[in-house]
């Protein structure tokens, strides 16, 4: 069974997307119509003293999904995801979808939408808190833009008056090299809603924007496939002074292997089971992709500060964690003790 978690701000579609991809045989949990349902209240009014209500049914569905064999699939549907949140599911293979939809799409639906007018002040205050919480959250860290390049395999195709490169970006749900006392995945769809947003990418022969080779937009167009495996590209070589060095580079070998420019949306640290530092990039917008000399999966020494920062919060979250279940064990440890010394007297 497939669980999905949709989130993202209010009036951001999260409602129409589930509806839109939901089975026949499904169970969704979504916040807003069920308080309507249990309040009686107009769409999108709230009643505070029926939140934790709320929330019980949510982790009872999410714990009943643990063992659950005749649905075909789950839909939780939530305003943000943390890790307190994301250990709800510990024990489920989990996919997360963000709607990335604009700050100023979400306020103009709430204007346009006349079942939000008795809560649109509300509203619009819950989603420029929203933003406020997600740039600050991610923008000022992981949401920096990120350079990859790998020697996966390319290729060069030549007919009578042309060339085209053919390569692999990035390959889905393989483990980096050591990247700094971390490893990183891209996990398998990673880029499919930047794909699908309709979003100008461009490739370049090593990152250099004076040597284009194409753009989604272009005549030949600049073309990206993205399946389980990888995502791909393919462009055609232009008849310029650097697309002339490209070829021939291409002819000696010296032309090794891809690189892809990025920003990450969403991601997930974790330790795997050797005690080492995990980095999943879940979701994220891809910029550009292209051929490079020099091909190493390595991220530049200003992207590796901000992802030790990450990290480092990351590890503290878990110290702290560690830190809070070791003073419950302690706390109970005397409690049982307790027990024993007043079972003993009496």
């Amino acid at each position: 069974m497939d669980v999905n978690v949709v989130w993202g701000p209010p009036a951001s579609g999260k409602t129409t997307f589930v509806n839109e991809n939901r089975s026949g045989n499904s169970i969704t949990f979504d916040f807003d119509m069920l308080m309507r349902t249990l309040s009686g209240l107009s769409p999108h009014e709230k009643n505070p003293n029926l939140v934790g209500y709320l929330l019980d049914i949510r982790g009872l569905i999410v714990e009943r999904l643990k063992t659950e064999k005749r649905l075909d699939d789950a839909w939780i549907i939530v305003s943000w995801v943390d890790d307190n949140f994301r250990s709800l599911f510990n024990g489920i293979d989990a996919q997360y979808t963000l709607m990335e939809t604009p700050q100023d799409v979400c306020l103009q639906r709430v204007d346009d939408n006349k079942d939000r007018h008795i809560a649109a002040d509300e509203m619009k205050r819950v989603i420029n808190e929203w933003f406020d919480k997600y740039n600050q959250h991610y923008r000022g860290g992981v949401m920096k833009t990120e350079k990859r390049a790998m020697p996966f395999e390319m290729r060069m195709e030549t007919a009578e008056d042309s060339a085209r490169v053919i390569g692999a970006g990035a390959v889905y749900n393989k483990r980096s090299q050591d990247l700094g006392g971390f490893f990183e995945i891209i996990r398998e769809g990673a880029f499919k809603r930047s794909l699908e947003s309709g979003r100008v990418i461009k490739s370049f022969v090593n990152h250099d924007p004076n040597q284009v080779l194409g753009t989604t937009e272009s005549n030949p167009p600049l073309t990206i496939t993205d399946d389980k495996r990888n995502m791909g590209y393919e462009v055609e070589i232009p008849d310029t002074s650097y697309g002339k060095d490209l070829r021939e580079n291409l002819k000696r070998g010296n032309i090794k292997g891809s690189s892809f420019q990025f920003r990450t949306i969403e991601d997930n640290w974790y330790k795997d089971d050797k005690g080492e530092t995990v980095r999943e990039v879940i979701s994220a917008e891809l910029f550009e992709v292209g051929p490079v000399t020099d091909p190493a999966y390595l991220p530049t020494i200003s992207e590796l500060r901000t992802l030790k920062d990450s990290k480092d919060e990351f590890e503290a979250r878990e110290a702290e964690i560690r830190q809070k279940e070791e003073e419950k064990e302690k706390a109970r440890r005397r409690r049982m003790k307790e027990v024993e010394i007043l079972q003993a007297r009496r």
